[in-house]
């Protein structure tokens, strides 16, 4: 019910997919993750949804180089814990392989993943979003990081993401965190193996107003300007 698009992207099979959060039901309150997988010509394939028992979203998709499967990221809310989520679904019919939840949140420090991209040369899957939030309030729409959170980028190799076994945050390459933003709401991979990052930080949260800032990382994650 009342479903909300966000994010989606041209498959190499030449379908449309997009992710988003509706309600579970009509009579929840509760948001749920889907993803929806449309011909070239509009028509539906394919439809997925979380079934998970509580509330959960989809901010971001993408899909695995070289035509690979899907991944929608997130978050997942598990015993009052906001995680940061990550799925893998198949290309073909959107049937879900495995979900991570294993990223280094837990009570009173709540996560979520706000945008995922690939390295150029398809080696690594680099993830934006937040962590260490306070409280899972304030979670229930697109801009899950906007008040409290500090903003976290990481890198996992595309080899960790192809299988059938779900990645955890030993997984990870390197982590880039940057405490004085709330979030990192879109990572965007460079030519020569750097990356560009958009931070935000809150009015609400800040005394120094709302602040959006574009910082430059290595390929290993160094902060080279922002």
């Amino acid at each position: 019910e009342d479903a909300h698009p966000v994010y989606g992207f041209e498959a190499s099979d030449g379908s449309f997919i997009f992710c988003g959060k509706g309600l579970e039901s009509e009579s929840s309150s509760e948001a749920e993750a889907f993803a929806v997988k449309f011909s070239s010509t509009g028509q539906t394939i394919s439809t997925w949804h979380s079934n998970h028992i509580g509330k959960d979203a989809a901010n971001a998709c993408a899909q695995l180089p070289g035509g690979g499967d899907v991944l929608v990221v997130g978050y997942r809310l598990v015993g009052g814990v906001a995680y940061r989520s990550m799925t893998k679904l198949s290309l073909a019919t959107l049937a879900e392989t495995w979900t991570a939840t294993t990223f280094g949140d837990s009570s009173g420090q709540h996560g979520a993943w706000e945008g995922i991209d690939f390295s150029t040369d398809g080696a690594t899957a680099l993830l934006a979003g937040f962590y260490d939030k306070s409280s899972a309030d304030e979670m229930s729409f697109r801009s899950y990081g906007n008040t409290g959170g500090k903003a976290v980028v990481m890198a996992l190799p595309v080899t960790v993401l192809s299988g059938a076994s779900a990645p955890t945050a030993s997984s990870a390459s390197w982590t880039a965190a940057k405490d004085d933003r709330h979030t990192a709401k879109a990572v965007r991979p460079l030519s020569n193996g750097d990356m560009a990052v958009l931070f935000w930080k809150d009015s609400a949260e800040s005394e120094e107003g709302t602040d959006t800032a574009v910082a430059k990382l290595s390929a290993t994650g160094g902060f080279m300007w922002g």
